[in-house]
């Protein structure tokens, strides 16, 4: 192709002159068929003899080379294709006929290569529709739970007759799980699923009318992982879960897993470790920079809020909530954690109030 600005020439080998038209003598035909069958080129061949490419073909295409060639490649396409359905790898078809891959690839008809399917899965969302007042506790870490705060934040959600009860990642606390260092006088993880099932029981108990929502979060993973890594041939078995040690169907508790977020009407809430790393000063700014819409979180064991207006004019905001665990564990006695809990009172339309309460000595602000 001559693009603007350019001469045809210049888009031809160096070398080659632009022939004038003249008669084809016998010596040039002889010519082009004896390089041809030498294996040069066409156009190199026209470059050679000082004649167009096209004067070159026509020329073999007389002297029936070129179409003999044409008809060996048609014949080579059926051999392939003849292979390829009597079974076996594209490999084992070339090795089988002494051409190369590269060749079978081209030479192969569509149906034989296809896109492969994708393992792909949808993550869904949890959805919750149900209009009421909901209860949302964060980071329990049984059993290193502060009982006097957890007691505090479930009174308080009673007297609310909650429609229902959001456990919102963390509940357990899986120390023996983790990757980090474990401590001999910490309790073992068959311990903690028998403490997990009595904190269950008791909310059952407290809101026998309630929806429970159980939230995996970073700590309940740590199960998966202790799995995959040491015990891989019993990952996948039924039964080997919390949802089964901890009887959620007895006690009618619904599982939410693989970092799903739960849709509460309007609101986007998630445990927190969904995105890695980060919580920084304000872990709620954090969680609005990432997400971009009106979200909550637990995980950073924090209370705070943020709140932007967009440019439509509309006020978008983030929370994150206090936890109900140890504020001094060993591993991180210093801190500015604080106890808290949230509560959300969904609308038939989806919208929401929602508010983050904080518990000072046994005290709900």
């Amino acid at each position: 192709m001559v693009v603007a600005g350019q001469h045809e020439s210049d888009s031809l080998p160096e070398g080659y002159v632009m022939p004038s038209r003249r008669h084809i003598t016998e010596t040039e035909r002889k010519s082009v068929i004896a390089l041809y069958k030498k294996g040069m080129p066409i156009l190199q061949i026209a470059t050679k003899i000082k004649r167009s490419p096209s004067t070159v073909h026509s020329i073999l295409v007389q002297a029936g080379i070129a179409g003999k060639k044409r008809k060996d490649a048609e014949a080579n396409t059926e051999r392939i294709n003849e292979e390829l359905r009597r079974g076996g790898s594209l490999r084992s078809v070339a090795k089988r006929l002494g051409v190369s891959l590269a060749t079978v690839i081209q030479r192969t008809q569509s149906r034989h290569l296809q896109c492969p399917e994708s393992n792909l899965k949808t993550r869904t969302d949890f959805v919750v529709n149900s209009p009421g007042l909901w209860g949302i506790l964060c980071d329990i870490h049984l059993p290193c739970h502060d009982k006097t705060s957890l007691e505090t934040a479930v009174r308080y959600l009673k007297r609310l007759k909650p429609k229902g009860i959001v456990l919102n990642g963390d509940t357990l606390d899986s120390h023996e799980l983790s990757d980090h260092d474990r401590r001999p006088d910490m309790t073992r993880y068959k311990d903690e699923i028998e403490i997990c099932r009595q904190l269950l029981q008791w909310l059952r108990r407290t809101f026998p009318a309630a929806q429970i929502v159980f939230k995996h979060g970073n700590h309940e993973e740590r199960l998966e992982r202790y799995l995959f890594q040491r015990a891989p041939a019993l990952a996948e078995l039924p039964g080997v879960d919390i949802p089964t040690w901890c009887h959620f169907d007895d006690l009618g508790i619904e599982n939410v897993t693989d970092r799903r977020k739960i849709k509460l009407g309007k609101l986007n809430l998630l445990h927190g470790h969904e995105y890695p790393r980060g919580g920084g000063v304000n872990p709620a700014r954090w969680l609005y920079l990432k997400a971009r819409s009106v979200a909550a979180i637990g995980h950073f064991h924090r209370t705070s809020m943020h709140h932007a207006r967009n440019l439509d004019n509309k006020y978008e905001v983030a929370w994150s909530i206090g936890c109900l665990c140890d504020l001094s564990p060993h591993w991180l006695p210093y801190n500015d954690w604080d106890h808290g809990f949230a509560t959300c009172e969904l609308s038939q339309d989806g919208s929401f109030h929602f508010e983050t309460k904080r518990i000072i000595n046994g005290t709900v602000y």
